[in-house]
């Protein structure tokens, strides 16, 4: 089981079934690089369920969330059966984009099933379609809105809102011109240079002031517009290859 910083292996025993999980990551702010002491622990699980469970009508197994508290600090957790994970995938989701390849990372997994995890990240990278480029531009424009939202601006506040622009556009440019999955906002700076970005995370982390965020939107609608001027392909096998290797673990558990 790898190493993981966060929170003591006792809570994911007493709170989380790790048997038959492809894995269960860290993912939020901790994945992303802004995390301060104040922030929750997103948990991401992918699991398996029973044939039942995934075949049935009237039992099919459903995405499932709940908040529970460790050491003071909120832990967020969400679970995917692996077929709704898989389906999410196929779409172009660039959250659940996200969760697999963070899984891959052993300061944020805590477990998974490393054979499993390497073939989808593999088919995924082989089969990228547009739906990828399209979900981030897509979620930039949410939050977009967000920040003339006064109640998103009180909640989140705007260099949160900043941030995460930043982050999603970064990672969807890196999607399109390097075939990689880069979530974590430091590690897009090493393929992107921005004259604001980091200036703006660090006063995030720090809880200081920041002056310029006229340059910030400004740098970020550069970005955006160059997002939409690239492209992936329209289609791909994505679907069909997902589909095929998610038959094939189910046909090799019986």
């Amino acid at each position: 089981m790898p190493f993981f910083k966060y929170l003591d292996y006792k809570f994911y025993f007493d709170k989380i079934v790790f048997k038959d999980s492809l894995f269960i990551v860290v993912s939020g702010s901790h994945a992303y690089g802004w995390n301060t002491e104040n922030s929750d622990l997103d948990l991401v699980r992918v699991f398996y369920p029973t044939v039942r469970q995934a075949l049935s009508v009237m039992f099919r197994c459903k995405n499932n969330h709940f908040k529970d508290k460790f050491n003071n600090k909120i832990v967020d957790c969400t679970e995917y059966p692996i077929q709704n994970f898989i389906s999410l995938l196929s779409k172009g989701n660039g959250n659940v984009l996200d969760n697999l390849f963070q899984s891959s990372n052993n300061e944020l997994c805590i477990i998974r099933q490393d054979k499993e995890v390497k073939e989808l990240q593999k088919i995924v990278i082989d089969e990228l379609h547009d739906g990828f480029r399209k979900h981030f531009l897509g979620y930039d424009m949410s939050l977009k809105k967000d920040l003339s939202n006064e109640s998103r601006l009180e909640k989140y506040g705007m260099n949160k809102l900043l941030l995460s622009r930043y982050r999603l556009l970064q990672e969807g440019i890196i999607l399109c011109e390097h075939k990689e999955v880069v979530y974590n906002l430091l590690k897009q700076m090493e393929y992107i240079d921005t004259k604001y970005c980091e200036d703006l995370l660090n006063s995030y982390i720090e809880s200081r002031k920041f002056y310029r965020y006229k340059n910030c939107i400004v740098e970020i609608e550069e970005l955006r517009q160059k997002l939409e001027s690239l492209q992936l392909p329209k289609y791909s096998g994505l679907p069909y290859c997902l589909d095929t290797w998610l038959i094939d673990k189910y046909i090799a558990m019986k």
